[in-house]
């Protein structure tokens, strides 16, 4: 299966490192990250936390949005590293 990565990388000292992801299937999606990953968070569009899931310092997770009902919308994945910074990334569904 041939992967599109999409890349990002915050400006802001705190929101560091690219965050790559990219879809497996139908809200489930592969996340890798130059650093380890220890945490990651959903947030909707009026700033819910939806999900959140707990990793052992791997720099790939995946992403499984299946685990909650959501709904087609615009959402930020936060993804918090080893070493405490943050990146996200705007996905929409």
């Amino acid at each position: 299966m041939q992967r599109n990565f999409n890349t990002i990388t915050q400006s802001a000292s705190s929101f560091s490192t690219p965050l790559e992801y990219s879809m497996i299937s139908e809200n489930t999606f592969h996340v890798q990250c130059e650093r380890e990953i220890k945490e990651i968070q959903v947030i909707n569009s009026i700033g819910q936390k939806v999900y959140q899931e707990n990793y052992n310092n791997s720099k790939n997770a995946i992403l499984s949005l299946h685990k909650i009902a959501v709904n087609k919308g615009i959402y930020i994945v936060l993804v918090t590293k080893e070493d405490g910074t943050i990146s996200c990334k705007k996905l929409k569904l």
